[in-house]
């Protein structure tokens, strides 16, 4: 059960902030993966209330679906959830989590059901759902997040409304490089001067790119000694080095070997650097 996706909602008070809290809160508990884009959406089930802000969270984890639970239950409590008790937990709240889907998981108890039972027929989950993850499939209906979206009527779809808004976390993908010249183009676009040795790693066939997004400053150095230490190497930017930016994208370069190798090292370390390690892990998980 590696990736759980997660229902993000909010229509009180700065409604943003309170979904950017919560991936940084749920960025304590699991590597957030992937982020979707954020969604104004009209309310479903009570009209009487103002309109939501939604997204959808993919996250990887080795937690037991019971843990996921306590996870998510103890971020909501953190970040003061609220619902009116009148409205059936359908009202106005500064956050609302919902565990949408647990891998292939199919859990029923203490009420909790997951997959989520209303997934279906929710534009504002699905519309998220299928901008990170439109191949999944969901383990009982056996129909893609796509799949699911197209079904979804014109006027349900009409309800909700892409924004501009992008929440921000840790995540991590495999970046397979074709050519020197892509090679060169996505070290610069980390912000990196000195491109020679980076890109002559990344050139090699053994070697695996994995970029690191929104990734402290502090922390990009240590990842790039770290990576260094273990034969491989790590393109940071330049004003991350000096401390002058406070986060910064960041390439991993090195072998299959050597980034396991630095799985393995921040796994035993503070809690940012596990963060950090689930997400590599990750993304070479979906490599292999």
């Amino acid at each position: 059960m590696p990736y759980v996706f997660l229902g993000l909602g909010s229509n009180v008070g700065d409604r943003f902030a309170h979904l950017q809290a919560a991936v940084d809160s749920l960025s304590d508990a699991f590597a957030v993966f992937a982020v979707s884009p954020v969604y104004e959406t009209a309310p479903k089930y009570e009209s009487d209330q103002p309109q939501f802000l939604n997204a959808v969270a993919k996250v990887y984890t080795e937690k037991s679906v019971s843990d996921v639970i306590a996870a998510v239950e103890q971020t909501e409590k953190n970040l003061g959830k609220h619902k009116k008790p009148t409205t059936g937990g359908k009202g106005p709240r500064t956050i609302d989590i919902d565990v949408l889907f647990m891998g292939g998981e199919v859990f029923d108890q203490n009420g909790w059901h997951v997959p989520h039972p209303a997934i279906d027929e929710r534009a504002f989950v699905l519309a998220p759902l299928n901008d990170i993850a439109p191949a999944f499939r969901h383990p009982v209906l056996q129909k893609s997040m796509a799949e699911m979206w197209a079904a979804i009527p014109s006027e349900e779809k009409k309800s909700v409304t892409k924004t501009d808004l992008k929440l921000t976390a840790v995540s991590s993908s495999v970046v397979p490089i074709a050519s020197v010249d892509q090679a060169e183009q996505l070290i610069r676009e980390v912000g990196v001067d000195d491109v020679y040795s980076v890109k002559s790693m990344a050139q090699k066939t053994v070697t695996k790119v994995i970029r690191l997004k929104s990734v402290r400053a502090t922390m990009a150095n240590i990842l790039k000694q770290e990576m260094l230490s273990l034969g491989g190497d790590a393109a940071v930017h330049k004003d991350a080095v000096s401390c002058k930016v406070d986060k910064t994208d960041v390439l991993l370069i090195g072998t299959l070997k050597q980034l396991r190798q630095l799985v393995s090292k921040l796994r035993v370390q503070v809690a940012e650097a596990q963060q950090i390690a689930y997400a590599v892990d990750g993304a070479l998980r979906e490599t292999s």
